[in-house]
């Protein structure tokens, strides 16, 4: 009797302690998956991404931005001579391509000037008319507000371009030639369900592709360009958390 008592007992509490962590273990994947905002993900002390605005990811891969910070006004461009507002420097464009900035009234000629969009070897992907914003006068030395809308094709892009800014010439002399580059990536990653790529740098999964970042380039951002932002669980837009990009990410946050 007290050699199956030895036996016995043993395994009564094993069974015991496996029952315990199953119900322990199930209750909390059950408390996991209602998590439905970046508080509540803060609150059970999940990873917070350093990035701008904070993401923290749950263990089973979705990501929650902290929506309470407020919006970064963009700060133009320093280039030589104009200020460029959208697009900002290594920022990811996709198409149509919203530019607008400030330039002095002699980059115009008859309230225009060109932007052309290529890759890194100077080999031509698309091009667009620049003009005054809402007809301002362009026949000042002042700066003068414009804008211009640049389409191109989506398929086969390289990974970055430059986007040249090319002040009009009328006279066609050499000497007279000037031009302004901003180095832009484009957008490889797949889109699902109306959701909508957003932040300078294309990080942020959102149903809305107005979200403004500060801009300040981080090496997780590239974690992002061959992901997936799609609707997921919970109804809200995100990033699809496969296990290649959890990893890329908490190794590049680190």
């Amino acid at each position: 009797m007290k050699k199956y008592l030895v036996f016995l007992v043993p395994l009564v509490f094993l069974a015991f302690v496996l029952i315990f962590l199953g119900l322990y273990y199930g209750y909390r994947q059950f408390s996991i998956s209602k998590i439905n905002s970046f508080e509540e993900c803060v609150e059970w002390n999940f990873p917070i991404l350093d990035i701008y605005p904070q993401q923290c990811m749950t263990p089973d891969g979705r990501t929650f931005v902290d929506t309470s910070v407020p919006p970064v006004s963009p700060e133009p461009l320093p280039t030589g001579e104009i200020k460029v507002f959208n697009p900002l420097p290594d920022q990811y464009i996709q198409s149509p391509l919203d530019i607008n900035g400030e330039a002095p009234g002699t980059w115009f000629w008859e309230g225009s000037f060109r932007v052309v969009l290529t890759d890194l070897e100077g080999n031509e992907i698309s091009s667009a008319t620049i003009t005054t914003t809402d007809g301002a006068e362009w026949m000042t030395e002042d700066f003068v507000p414009f804008e211009a809308t640049l389409e191109f094709e989506g398929e086969n892009l390289p990974d970055s371009g430059v986007l040249v800014f090319e002040k009009a010439n009328p006279s066609g002399m050499p000497e007279n030639n000037k031009v302004e580059e901003v180095y832009v990536s484009f957008k490889t990653v797949q889109v699902k369900d109306g959701c909508k790529i957003g932040g300078c740098s294309g990080q942020i999964c959102s149903d809305d592709e107005d979200v403004i970042t500060d801009c300040a380039y981080r090496e997780e951002y590239a974690c992002y360009i061959n992901a997936e932002c799609a609707r997921q669980s919970n109804g809200e837009c995100g990033w699809t958390m496969t296990q290649e990009l959890q990893q890329c990410l908490l190794e590049k946050s680190e």
